[in-house]
């Protein structure tokens, strides 16, 4: 066998071997964008994560969390999904926001096509209150016209 043959059989070898163990990884195609905030008393910490992840083809997803953590001795989380309209959907919404309207109470501010109204939790002395507003370019709902009579 002449060295060439063998170089790339070896190569090849080595590469299988990689992609076996693992070695070689493919590239994420996920990325998070996250914000932290401490809350005004210092007793609760509120992160909320946006992560996008698209692979290709035109297939993407969006997912939002908020992760609200009770700091200190005898501290608690827990971690909440937020309904949100894809940024890349047409007219799309802008992304939610989070601010400590008072001591112990966080407002998550969310744009969105087709909901509205309010979600109030109450934990403790911790109030969570996830706000929805329409948003006022949002496109013409479709009414479907089936089944036919």
């Amino acid at each position: 066998m002449n060295s060439r043959a063998t170089t790339s059989i070896v190569s090849i070898a080595l590469a299988f071997s990689m992609v076996a163990t693992g070695c070689v990884k493919s590239p994420d195609p996920c990325s998070e964008i996250g914000t932290t905030t401490t809350s005004p008393s210092g007793k609760y910490e509120a992160r909320l994560v946006i992560k996008t992840c698209g692979w290709g083809f035109g297939l993407a997803a969006e997912s939002v969390t908020i992760k609200v953590t009770k700091l200190g001795q005898g501290g608690w989380f827990y971690t909440q999904p937020i309904e949100f309209d894809s940024i890349n959907r047409d007219n799309g919404c802008p992304p939610p926001t989070i601010s400590w309207t008072g001591p112990n109470q966080l407002r998550i501010f969310t744009v969105s096509n087709d909901t509205s109204g309010r979600i109030v939790r109450q934990d403790s002395e911790l109030t969570v209150i996830r706000e929805y507003s329409l948003n006022p370019t949002r496109p013409i709902p479709i009414t479907p016209k089936w089944p036919n009579p």
